[in-house]
């Protein structure tokens, strides 16, 4: 086993602890400021979002109980959260969908990998209701999920262009993976060609849709090459 994985290894389980340790302490300072501003809940807010989004592995939902009612808005654009008027940039690297007009005293924060099928961002979603935010992949919850799409605050088209942005540049990365190690012991350059092919589409893709088509089409395409390899002690390309 190479130095290198095994720092990623120890280095993600430490993002998965520490993320873990900070949320539970945030949860509890949140939970008990019965009297807490709101700009204290706002801030509260965004620490508890970057908390669970640092420590997700693939896929977590939280329930978080406010102090009181709240009204929670998020402008994508300015990355400013808001709770009852009160504002908080978030600087985490997540990307926030937020539930049009929502009032609540029960926050509900589903945090999930996008995968294409290699991770290409994390995506959070903050609604009310559990079943809003289950049984969907990152591309169904993005189209189902009631965010705002108004002209001049279109978050949607705006969260779907930060995912846009993070699948080509983590596809940038990892494309110049595929042709560093294509080829390997002589037997997987054709995989390895294809392999740069989709990547090339991914990144030529004009919008998230057209993106999520080509990743429909191919993405198992992408798997095979990995696991081929993987079994012939190649380098993965993720």
């Amino acid at each position: 086993m190479k130095k290198g994985f095994v720092a990623d290894q120890a280095k993600w389980i430490f993002v998965v602890i520490a993320g873990g340790v900070i949320f539970l302490f945030l949860f509890r300072v949140l939970t008990s400021q019965s009297s807490a501003t709101d700009a204290q809940v706002a801030a509260d807010i965004v620490a508890v979002i970057t908390a669970v989004a640092a420590g997700v592995s693939s896929e977590s939902t939280e329930t978080i109980n406010l102090p009181e009612r709240a009204s929670i808005a998020y402008n994508c654009e300015s990355r400013i959260l808001t709770v009852n008027g009160a504002q908080r940039r978030y600087v985490g690297d997540a990307v926030l969908f937020v539930k049009r007009d929502l009032i609540t005293s029960s926050m509900v924060i589903h945090v999930q990998e996008y995968k294409i099928p290699y991770t290409a961002a994390i995506a959070v979603f903050i609604t009310d209701t559990v079943s809003e935010v289950t049984n969907q992949d990152v591309y169904d919850l993005v189209g189902n999920f009631d965010v705002d799409s108004s002209p001049g605050n279109n978050n949607k088209l705006c969260g779907e262009n930060e995912l846009l942005q993070r699948a080509k540049l983590t596809t940038d990365v990892l494309r110049e993976r595929a042709i560093e190690f294509a080829g390997c012991h002589g037997g997987y350059a054709a995989l390895d060609q294809n392999a740069v092919q989709i990547m090339d589409s991914y990144y030529t893709a004009p919008n998230f849709a057209a993106l999520n088509t080509l990743v429909d089409n191919s993405k198992q395409r992408l798997e095979q090459r990995n696991n081929q390899v993987i079994r012939a002690s190649c380098p993965a390309i993720y």
